[in-house]
């Protein structure tokens, strides 16, 4: 077997934090704002968590970069990617 250090096992479940984790690139914080909203009002609350990168001022990272970092770093059990003018309208 392998001395190397970086052998890992994996065992048990994953214990996540949140059942969703929503991700955005955010160049217009008003779209952002209202897209919060939406998500809130149709009861993405407690449940999910809220990332984003802050592209408003320039690119601190591109889609590549960014989404690979969401990934990494997300905490829902269920991750979704999406743009800052999405409206959730309806159920």
């Amino acid at each position: 077997m392998s001395s190397a250090a970086n052998i890992s096992r994996v065992i048990g479940p994953i214990q996540y934090s949140f059942e969703f984790s929503v991700c955005t690139f955010v160049t217009r914080q008003e779209e952002y704002e209202a897209m919060l909203s939406s998500f809130l009002a149709a009861g993405f609350t407690d449940n999910t968590e809220f990332m984003h990168v802050d592209n408003r001022n320039g690119c601190t990272f591109d889609a590549y970069a960014g989404i690979n970092r969401f990934l990494r770093e997300a905490r829902g059990k269920y991750i979704i990617i999406c743009h800052q003018d999405i409206l959730i309208e309806g159920d």
